[in-house]
């Protein structure tokens, strides 16, 4: 008959930061302030919707545990925390009892760039090249606006492009003196893309 009043205590590691980890991992404890004297799991149910099963050791006060935040070093915003519920079931105990935990994770800033390029085709025009220095995150896109002797124009970048050409964006008319054109052209605003900087 189960008869044992029991406490549980769930801990996260420490609040961290964004690490070069493909997956971004993070661990943690469970503690009961009794020992188990029959059959039993911890259910932990974390704040990304994973969920994760222990299995109760008779005489057993302490789990450990790891998993996957998701929180990784790249260009890109990720959640801003994490969080997990420890809910017990069986072990002898007289009640279930649950315990959360929560903790930060810093996303690092990286900063995602873009440029443009003139160069002159085959037919003697000027093309515009845009290039970023990271491809919108996938499901996403990013626009850029750009300026070619003071006219405003734009593109979208689609999740996996980097780079686009504004084909003869600067007719060049030649002349028996050879006379230059003169040819400007200037990023002036990027958004999209769940960059993070």
């Amino acid at each position: 008959v189960a008869s044992t009043p029991v406490e549980i205590t769930v801990e996260l590691a420490d609040d961290q930061e964004s690490t070069g980890d493909s997956i971004g991992m993070t661990s943690g404890t469970v503690t009961l302030s009794a020992a188990p004297i029959a059959d039993g799991s911890i259910t932990l149910t974390f704040g990304n919707g994973t969920t994760q099963t222990i299995q109760l050791v008779n005489g057993q006060t302490e789990y450990s545990f790891s998993f996957e935040h998701g929180n990784t070093e790249d260009v890109y915003l990720d959640a801003e925390g994490m969080s997990v519920t420890a809910s017990l079931n069986g072990g002898g105990f007289a009640d279930t009892a649950t315990a959360s935990d929560s903790a930060s994770v810093t996303d690092t800033l990286d900063t995602t760039t873009a440029s443009v390029a003139l160069v002159q085709n085959e037919g003697g025009n000027v093309d515009v090249v845009l290039t970023l220095s990271s491809a919108p995150q996938s499901g996403t896109s990013a626009t850029v606006t750009y300026e070619v002797n003071g006219q405003s124009y734009s593109h979208t970048f689609t999740d996996g492009a980097t780079s686009w050409t504004h084909s003869n964006a600067v007719t060049v008319d030649a002349d028996a003196y050879g006379t230059a054109t003169s040819v400007s052209a200037k990023v002036t605003g990027f958004e999209g893309g769940n960059y993070e900087d």
